[in-house]
């Protein structure tokens, strides 16, 4: 079946007739590109890439063993300038663990707490990208995509095998907005080639539109997930979904003070071949204040849940969003409510260091259902640069109470970057 065939399959199952005059209506009226001599040049080809070199430990109550790993991560790439405003794009990924003592879901290491950086060799990116029709990018094939803040939707670069998009992909303004909108037909996961987890398949539609107002963006977003994954003769779609929503964020700032300001409120359904009946809640609001080099933030992130199964964003940047410590990657079937606070410290710079970073932050976790208390967490990051490499270290103390166990987490990391 053809690409334009599952779109058109798609856009029916969700009710997307809208979405189907809006492309017509974008290309219809885009004026035809007019090729002249100077268009044909000889192509100009640039490289990149970066090395990053980790070492993790999770030292976790549930295992009557800890988790160690020391791992390599190169990306390279290649970038072709193929005529104007139009380029080709292809970036290889291998990641190699030189300490071994942990369960990368794949080594049967199921004594040891989980750090899924099993070893890989793939195609990270292979796209097209073109902007030669005025105000419209048009991007195809194994791509990046983060929209936001990434909670939804993101690439998550954390894990040594980046998570990336097998898409058609379109930006294009439109009145006082962007639109951004993507049919998704593979996501390559971070689990890795080898893993019958390491993949989604499905018809996924992605819709963004965001505007500038006087109190910041604001986005309206639809993203309906169809989401296949599993080994062939037991595939699983319960991570198939359909998410309606809006957000805001913006930033007010004065001489030596400042203000910025986030907040988000979704609809999330099953979709697809969900086998799951559900309906539920997202909210996000936050709240940070700055004065000079630093900033204190305020945030409370509600995931719901319904018919006991709760709101999951399996395509979201995950690390972080509800601590370090990862304990709420999968989102508990009661839900979650998570309450934080945290402070930061930012220096230009400290003798032959740059852009140091300094920050701390504690969370309170709670069910959306049954008000369970899951726990808390105490956070600490430090980072710095110099010239291009960058140097992090990241510390959690996770203390459980109904859920998971206790478990502490300390990361050690140095990325070079070149071009």
């Amino acid at each position: 079946m053809s690409i334009l065939t599952h779109l058109a399959a798609h856009i029916r199952k969700a009710n997307g007739l809208l979405f189907s005059c809006l492309l017509a209506f974008l290309f219809n009226t885009a004026p035809a590109p007019v090729f002249g001599q100077d268009d044909f040049k000889p192509i100009k080809i640039n490289s990149f890439g970066d090395a990053r070199f980790r070492y993790h430990t999770v030292d976790q109550d549930a295992f009557e063993q800890s988790a160690e790993a020391l791992s390599l991560r190169i990306k390279l790439g290649f970038e072709f300038n193929i005529f104007e405003n139009s380029t080709a794009l292809i970036e290889f990924e291998g990641a190699k663990n030189f300490l071994e003592n942990f369960n990368d879901t794949l080594n049967g290491q199921i004594g040891r707490p989980v750090i899924s950086d099993p070893e890989n060799f793939e195609i990270n990116r292979l796209q097209f990208q073109t902007d030669i029709i005025p105000n419209t990018r048009l991007t195809l094939g194994r791509q990046r995509i983060a929209l936001d803040d990434w909670r939804f939707i993101g690439h998550w670069n954390f894990r040594n095998n980046e998570q990336t998009f097998d898409a058609a992909r379109l930006e294009r303004k439109i009145g006082p907005g962007l639109l951004d909108a993507a049919y998704v037909g593979h996501v390559q996961r971070q689990f890795g080639n080898d893993s019958p987890l390491g993949e989604f398949d499905g018809d996924s539609l992605i819709l963004n539109y965001g505007v500038i107002t006087p109190l910041g963006r604001l986005v309206a977003f639809y993203y309906g997930l169809d989401l296949e994954t599993g080994p062939d003769e037991n595939r699983v779609s319960d991570l198939s979904s359909s998410t309606l929503g809006v957000r805001i964020n913006g930033r007010h700032k004065w001489t030596d003070w400042g203000l910025n300001w986030d907040g988000s409120i979704a609809r999330q359904t099953d979709f697809a071949d969900n086998p799951n009946d559900y309906a539920t809640l997202y909210a996000a609001a936050k709240l940070g204040v700055e004065y000079r080099n630093y900033d204190f933030t305020v945030k409370a992130e509600h995931l719901g849940s319904d018919n006991g199964q709760a709101l999951q964003t399996p395509l979201g940047t995950l690390h972080r969003l509800n601590g370090i410590a990862d304990q709420f990657l999968t989102i508990p079937d009661e839900g979650l409510r998570d309450f934080s606070v945290s402070a930061n410290y930012k220096l230009r710079q400290i003798g032959i260091f740059e852009d140091i970073r300094a920050g701390a932050s504690y969370h309170w976790f709670e069910s959306d259902e049954g008000n369970s208390n899951f726990g808390e967490e105490i956070d600490f990051e430090l980072s710095g640069k110099w010239k291009s490499v960058r140097f992090g270290l990241e510390y959690a103390d996770y203390n459980a109470n109904s859920f998971n166990s206790n478990a502490q987490v300390f990361i050690l990391s140095t990325e070079f970057n070149f071009d």
